[in-house]
């Protein structure tokens, strides 16, 4: 047989090689319409734009749902961090007016005295005013920690010794800031008025200073008032605070309770 013959030859249904090839390309760019008309019609379900209403709806929730599962969502620790940081630095603010902020590194032995503040909480001036904070000032209130230490000359045979006291901070209505020191086992503002007023700091009627008009029963008066304090008339009167009237029935007058400040001395108004 000749390459001609063989070229014309048929197969068994009767189609030479050419019509094959041919009717093989037919198919495949039929096949390739139809896969294309299926694609469009899906995307054009899943966009909502074809199928019933019903159908219609049931998908563009589904997809919601699946939206708003891939949204990103912020974790909570950077949150806490900023809020950690911003507690520290609004407290620390405080401490720089009030002249009791220090910076000193202490991770030294050479000889002299160091000191470092720290801030430990705040409470904002939107907060501070109602108790049982009573802040006159509009500042705020923050609590900070001072570390004073001491190193000794290396012949002493002495390591260095760390001392450390917390205060309260905040400004009065006078513009004049001040520190008052509390225990160190006081971690935050609350805990800090808590035992600065042993506990009746919902029970004040009106501040003065470090001296508070409280409801309760008891003595009027204190034995002594704090430097500064003095009875004019019917009113107790400061230089940097406004006057306080004298207790009447039911009404006691209470002192700021004061530790020790080892490491710094507290400024007061």
């Amino acid at each position: 047989m000749t390459t001609a013959t063989a070229t014309t030859a048929t197969n068994a249904a009767g189609m030479t090689a050419d019509q094959l090839r041919r009717h093989a390309d037919q198919l495949r760019h039929l096949n390739y319409l139809a896969l294309t008309r299926l694609l469009t019609q899906a995307e054009a379900r899943l966009a909502g734009t074809r199928g019933a209403p019903a159908a219609r709806a049931r998908i563009a929730a589904a997809l919601s749902r699946i939206g708003s599962s891939r949204t990103p969502r912020r974790s909570a620790l950077p949150q806490a961090i900023r809020r950690a940081a911003w507690i520290k630095r609004s407290a620390e603010d405080l401490a720089t007016k009030a002249g009791s902020y220090h910076n000193d590194c202490l991770y030294t032995w050479d000889r002299g005295t160091y000191l470092a503040t720290r801030g430990l909480d705040y409470v904002p001036a939107y907060l501070s005013a109602a108790a049982p904070y009573h802040d006159l000032g509009g500042a705020g209130m923050g609590l900070i920690a001072i570390t004073r230490r001491t190193c000794y000359s290396k012949s002493s045979g002495w390591g260095p010794s760390d001392v450390a006291t917390r205060y309260l901070v905040g400004r009065n209505e006078s513009g004049s800031y001040w520190t008052h020191p509390v225990p160190v086992s006081c971690a935050t503002v609350i805990d800090a008025l808590e035992w600065l007023w042993d506990g009746r700091g919902h029970d004040i009627i009106e501040r003065q200073g470090d001296i508070s008009l409280v409801r309760g029963r008891g003595p009027r008066m204190p034995r002594e008032l704090p430097d500064g304090h003095t009875i004019d008339g019917s009113y107790i009167v400061h230089r940097s605070h406004a006057p306080l009237r004298l207790p009447q029935s039911g009404e006691r007058i209470i002192i700021a309770r004061r530790a020790a400040a080892r490491s710094a001395a507290p400024t007061r108004d």
